[in-house]
């Protein structure tokens, strides 16, 4: 009677093992300003600018949010934040881009970038992002002024090799600049404010082609501020003396009205300098797209991305590229 009963318990044994095996069977990741006057949606993920925070970052290391006031902002200095390693997940299963790779449409950047419409070889059809100066952008892209306004441009894309020295600081080479460019002995970058500057204004120059504001240094003159009366460009810090019927008057650059010297009577907006808009503090009775520095001046859910609009001269408007929160 024993050997049955063994024998049964082996076999009740061997059909729940075999059961439990068919159960795991089925078990099923980028000079100064010439004499004359000349002078662009998607939702914030919060990225940075070290490796990505579209469009205050974007790319691939560094960047942080900059607070709404340009004169207070700070550039990014964090790792990569644009969602993670491999992005964020499109639809088709495919990932979002990050700065500096090809696109085309702003759905398709990671994070805060958006896809650059216009500009330069370095730089149009790529996933990028607004900046003040280069600080604010991944280590290895700079901040350069491009049709719509300033953005992150790859440094490899245009030749450069970069190293730490901020704008307005000395330099004997391009290569020991953050923004690979050494001007007169100092490094030269873009700015939205004078605080970007070390030791000079931020100024309206021009680099041979249009005009944006980049950091400059005087050896004369230049010495009057935002919201004084003014003749000729070389009378203002801002190498900007902006012509008007209502009264001419140095115009200073901002990212939103609360910059401009009198909030009451000169608000900031885009106007026409030659082919290019320029974002300033003015007087004008004219409006126009409000202008942005970087996605910290928009409001939560908003990029500051470039788009096409329409931006006064002074005597009509005309179809230009700017920089404004969408």
């Amino acid at each position: 009677m024993k050997e049955p009963t063994a024998w049964l318990a082996s076999f009740v044994v061997a059909a729940a093992a075999g059961a439990w095996c068919a159960s795991c069977l089925s078990l099923p990741t980028v000079e100064e300003f010439a004499s004359g006057v000349i002078d662009p949606g998607k939702s914030d993920t919060g990225s940075g600018d070290a490796s990505l925070d579209q469009d205050s970052t974007i790319g691939p290391d560094a960047s942080q949010e900059q607070p709404s006031d340009a004169s207070a902002e700070e550039p990014l200095a964090d790792a990569d934040d644009s969602g993670g390693e491999a992005g964020d997940a499109l639809m088709d299963g495919s990932t979002l881009k990050k700065i500096g790779e090809a696109c085309t449409s702003t759905s398709e950047c990671d994070g805060k970038l958006f896809c650059m419409p216009t500009g330069s070889a370095s730089v149009i059809g790529t996933c990028t992002m607004s900046c003040c100066t280069s600080a604010y952008c991944p280590p290895d892209f700079v901040c350069r002024p491009e049709a719509a306004g300033a953005v992150c441009v790859s440094a490899a894309k245009l030749g450069l090799t970069l190293a730490i020295i901020n704008a307005g600081e000395p330099c004997s080479d391009p290569w020991q600049c953050r923004s690979g460019r050494c001007e007169s002995g100092l490094c030269a970058d873009t700015c939205c404010s004078d605080a970007n500057c070390a030791t000079n204004a931020c100024s309206l120059v021009n680099d041979g082609t249009s005009s944006t504001w980049q950091c400059a240094k005087w050896s004369s003159g230049h010495d009057q501020p935002g919201g004084a009366t003014c003749t000729s460009h070389s009378e203002c810090e801002s190498n900007y003396c902006r012509f008007s019927v209502m009264g001419s008057v140095c115009s200073a650059p901002c990212c939103g009205t609360t910059q401009c010297a009198d909030a009451s009577t000169n608000h900031c907006m885009y106007m026409m300098e030659g082919s290019v808009a320029v974002r300033q503090c003015t007087n004008s009775i004219f409006t126009s797209a409000k202008p942005c520095c970087t996605t910290s001046d928009c409001e939560a859910g908003k990029t500051c991305i470039a788009v096409q609009d329409s931006v006064p001269t002074g005597t009509g408007n005309k179809q230009a590229w700017v920089l404004t929160c969408q």
